[in-house]
């Protein structure tokens, strides 16, 4: 929860054009023709599955550890780790479509290996970075130099979605082998004080680097912008360590939202749609976080959240994945860059 110290009311502007009756006819007439052929997009559809998930009374971001494929979400084909907001996207997919193994791959790379891709199966997905790059232009519309006599180059990453399958989505001779190798050759988890112990250490670290403080008193769990500070329950008042973490999780990514660094947080009250969509940026951070260092990422929430996020899902579908984006930026904050 994060507690705004400021509300203030904000004037709505409007615009008003003139239009002719046959402009409205024609727009009208354009609206109706999109509406009729446009599809609903990958992220409409898993907002959908969300939205069914929630109504349910089931949080998609909240969940117990599991012990098979220790639970990191991995390629069947090239071992590889999933990462990033993937991580989330493909753990909201498992949760909505009841899927066990934490095991995905391309519909080429299953076909490549031989296997065949069962009908009816769905495709999810995941977002893939893209390099682009770009040469500078100059104020005369030439290539701007460097001093070595190059042209300068503007380089950003995008990201593009890509579809894969999950493992029970496929059929075929040498199948069962191959999940038995990928399952096999699956780093250990760390025993508990470990895992509990990289918490501590992990919450520390970010806020001596961040020069925060978390106060341990009363009943609630919040973070107060104004005076950058975190109040947290007293620690025997957690039914457990991983719950304590979870929640404390939380609360940190709200903290990355201050002034002094991502600046996310606007004002906004109890129950808003500002305030429901942080809400929902510290709800993937804080699974984010739990994943990562291998804890359960499982506490109980208040009913409000998941009607609040349903509706925000509703209102803005393409807010998942801006939420997921904000998520993944407080949380390399947090513990830093998960991929070098």
């Amino acid at each position: 929860m994060v507690i705004s110290d400021n509300n203030k009311n904000t004037a709505q502007h409007q615009c008003r054009t003139t239009t002719t009756n046959d402009q409205l006819s024609l727009m009208a007439t354009k609206e109706r023709t999109k509406k009729a052929t446009t599809k609903p997009s990958p992220e409409e559809k898993l907002c959908n599955e969300l939205i069914e998930l929630m109504e349910k009374g089931k949080n998609p971001w909240r969940k117990e550890w599991v012990s098979k494929n220790d639970g990191r979400h991995q390629n069947l084909i090239t071992g590889n780790f999933y990462h990033g907001g993937n991580v989330a996207l493909l753990e909201m997919y498992a949760m909505a479509r009841n899927y066990e193994e934490s095991l995905w791959l391309g519909g080429n790379q299953g076909i490549k290996a031989g296997l065949t891709i069962k009908k009816g199966s769905k495709a999810v997905y995941i977002t893939r970075p893209q390099l682009n790059a770009r040469e500078i232009e100059g104020k005369d519309g030439k290539p701007k130099l460097d001093n070595d006599g190059n042209p300068e180059i503007a380089a950003w990453t995008s990201y593009k979605p890509c579809p894969v399958f999950h493992v029970s989505c496929f059929e075929g001779e040498g199948l069962q082998e191959m999940i038995k190798k990928a399952l096999g050759e699956e780093q250990a988890r760390n025993e508990e004080p470990k895992r509990l112990e990289d918490c501590e250490n992990a919450a520390k670290a970010y806020h001596k680097q961040e020069k925060l403080e978390t106060l341990w008193m009363g009943s609630r769990a919040c973070y107060k912008p104004s005076r950058d500070q975190i109040n947290m329950p007293e620690r025997r008042l957690f039914d457990n360590s991983e719950a304590l973490y979870a929640t404390w999780f939380h609360e940190m990514v709200h903290s990355t939202g201050h002034e002094s660094r991502l600046k996310r947080l606007k004002p906004a009250s109890f129950g808003s749609s500002e305030y429901a969509k942080e809400e929902l940026v510290a709800e993937l951070g804080a699974f984010l976080i739990c994943h990562r260092l291998q804890i359960s990422s499982n506490t109980t929430n208040h009913a409000a959240y998941l009607n609040s996020w349903i509706s925000s899902l509703r209102q803005d579908p393409k807010y998942l994945m801006k939420a997921l984006g904000k998520a993944t930026s407080a949380v390399n904050r947090i513990l830093g860059s998960e991929v070098k």
